[in-house]
C-alpha cells in the first residue's frame, strides 16, 4: 500500500495506491483511509510522513527497472525505508484512535 501525496492548491490530498513489489505492509480498511486523508490534510506531519512514504515506494519501483549495476540493492533500500515509514504511520494513526 502506498500513499501517494500530492499539493493541490491551496489544500492538501492524499490518495492511497498499490505498487506492486514495493508494497508496504500497511493494511488499512476504508476507516482508516478515511482517517488518514482527513488528518493528512489538516496535519503537516502526517502529510509530510505519507509524502515521504510515496517517495520511498516510487523510487524502490524505479530502482528496480533500472540497469544500474546497483539498483537491486537501492530499491531494497528503498523496500526497507518504505516499510519503516509505513511502520511510522501506522503507529501513528494508532496513537491517534486512543
Amino acid at each position: 500500500m502506498a500513499v501517494d501525496a500530492a499539493r493541490a492548491a491551496p489544500e492538501r490530498t492524499v490518495t492511497l495506491v498499490g505498487q506492486g513489489p514495493a508494497d508496504t505492509d500497511l493494511s488499512v480498511d476504508a476507516v482508516q483511509v478515511h482517517a488518514i486523508k482527513a488528518l493528512a490534510s489538516a496535519n503537516e506531519d502526517l502529510w509530510s510522513l505519507c509524502a515521504d512514504l510515496a517517495d520511498a515506494e516510487a523510487a524502490a519501483v524505479r530502482w528496480e527497472h533500472s540497469l544500474s549495476p546497483v539498483s537491486g540493492a537501492r530499491s531494497a533500500e528503498y523496500r526497507e525505508l518504505a516499510k519503516d515509514l509505513a511502520a511510522e504511520l501506522k503507529a501513528t494513526l494508532d496513537r491517534r484512535s486512543q
